[in-house]
């Protein structure tokens, strides 16, 4: 995953868009039904359009260990890694 791709994440629209599908999906993932470390996933990637800008079809609750399985193979966990440590390091 790029790094311009994780500096989107980072961004105030995508952080509110996140949150409208966290709360849609009562906090929990939509797999497992985790209430602990969640991400927000997009079921597919459409070039050239911004992170926020999907619709919520296009957008689900899961937590890390699913999310992982969701991507398997396509160097998630390195940008989970990569996104933890940048946010870990904002919050201080």
């Amino acid at each position: 995953m790029s790094y311009d791709y994780l500096e989107k994440l980072r961004d105030p629209c995508w952080q509110k868009r996140r949150f409208e599908i966290l709360f849609r999906d009562a906090f929990a993932c939509q797999k497992c039904g985790e209430t602990r470390r969640l991400h927000v996933h997009h079921k597919k990637y459409v070039s050239g359009k911004e992170p926020w800008d999907y619709p919520d079809k296009l957008l689900t609750t899961l937590c890390e260990f699913c999310h992982e399985k969701e991507h398997e193979g396509h160097g998630l966990h390195e940008m989970v890694e990569a996104l933890t440590s940048k946010m870990s390091m904002s919050w201080k």
